[in-house]
């Protein structure tokens, strides 16, 4: 167990397990190495902790981090699970593996998890201001509270049960033409405008307004919202597409929509448009 640290330079750290005293701090000027074992674990979690450089973990069980500023980090390894908490930006330049849950809260910081070759088995949560996350794989979506949100994965996108996505701002979701984007919490809050690129499925259910912008859906398109449903941009859906909306209108009546299949709609009054 560590106590006070100062480096006034570059820190490697390896051991069975690496934990920390309790009121205790890490103050590392340069870069930190950190390395345990696949069956012991990092726990870095002291509130006062500043990271000068980026912090990597090599390997461990559980890895927990906290700064008392923003956190950059480099490669992460962990078996388990990762816990990040930051009072500022959080930041990678090297790819996650984690094989349990990913908890990321920079408060009202920016959350830039853009490396494309990041493997997160279990469901990511995150705290944040705009938030930017891409994986190569498939992304499990746990709670989301942020002012805008980008999310990009080959592997498609989905939401742990019993979770919500809260976002102020603009949301961006793109998969692939083989795989899914589905979002169907009704506990979402997607406020702003909500545009997807290429997707083989989509899903999307809101708590209020649904506004989207262009969407490309190579086969089935599902909105529900308990407000009004409504586009600012063309919609291309290669399969059915059913809209809900329990007490606002359903307005998609762009020129421009090409719907291939079958429409299903429900709502106080409804305006539909295709030229497909």
């Amino acid at each position: 167990m560590l106590g006070h640290v100062t480096a006034t330079g570059n820190l490697t750290l390896q051991a069975a397990g690496i934990s920390q005293q309790n009121a205790s701090n890490f103050s590392v000027a340069g870069t930190s190495v950190l390395s345990a074992d696949s069956t012991h674990d990092i726990s870095m979690n002291q509130a006062g902790n500043v990271w000068g450089g980026s912090v990597s973990v090599t390997s461990a069980r559980d890895v927990s981090l906290r700064s008392s500023a923003g956190l950059a980090t480099g490669a992460i390894t962990a078996q388990r699970d990762l816990t990040l908490t930051a009072a500022g930006d959080v930041s990678q330049s090297g790819v996650w593996s984690v094989q349990g849950t990913t908890t990321v809260n920079a408060g009202s910081g920016q959350v830039s998890l853009n490396q494309s070759g990041n493997a997160l088995t279990g469901a990511l949560s995150i705290t944040g201001g705009a938030v930017d996350v891409s994986s190569t794989s498939a992304l499990l979506l746990g709670q989301v509270n942020a002012t805008s949100l980008q999310v990009q994965a080959s592997g498609g996108v989905s939401q742990q049960n019993a979770t919500a996505l809260t976002v102020s701002g603009t949301t961006s979701l793109t998969a692939d033409a083989t795989h899914d984007v589905l979002l169907g919490q009704a506990g979402n809050s997607l406020t702003g405008t909500i545009t997807v690129g290429t997707v083989r499925d989509l899903t999307l259910a809101n708590t209020g307004a649904l506004q989207l912008g262009s969407l490309s859906v190579n086969r089935h398109l599902s909105l529900s919202a308990t407000g009004a449903i409504s586009q600012s941009a063309a919609w291309n859906v290669g399969g059915t597409s059913q809209f809900t909306s329990t007490s606002g209108s359903v307005t998609v009546d762009r020129s421009d929509n090409s719907l291939a299949g079958a429409v299903s709609l429900s709502g106080t009054q409804a305006s539909v448009r295709t030229s497909g």
